[in-house]
């Protein structure tokens, strides 16, 4: 997997979202170890198997995981996709994404 770590340039304030505007800090082409993979193999089945297929996914907070995190994704919190709440129904629910905890990056970006 390639990092690539980014800073944002002051001239561009803290807000761009334009790559032209960020500097190249590091790159990492990274491997993870086994101790690794466990870790990322144990946040993702407690997220899978203890949240989202439990109908649970409200349920999740940012202080869940040690490696991984799952974030709201989307434009809004209107912006929902088909899942199940805790009693199995069709229900909506909020669009999320996983994340590699900043934590995390950092040490690899310091390997």
């Amino acid at each position: 997997m390639l990092f690539i770590a980014l800073e944002v340039s002051s001239r561009a304030g803290g807000g761009s979202r334009s790559v032209g505007d960020h500097r190249v800090a590091a790159v990492r082409l990274w491997s993870p170890s086994p101790d690794d993979e466990e870790a990322l193999r144990a946040d993702f089945e407690l997220f899978v198997r203890g949240y989202f297929r439990r109908g649970l996914s409200d349920d999740i907070t940012g202080h869940l995981g040690a490696v991984l995190q799952v974030r709201p994704k989307g434009r809004n919190a209107a912006d929902r996709r088909a899942g199940y709440d805790a009693d199995g129904r069709a229900t909506q629910v909020g669009k999320c994404g996983f994340y590699l905890r900043p934590s995390f990056v950092g040490r690899i970006l310091r390997t």
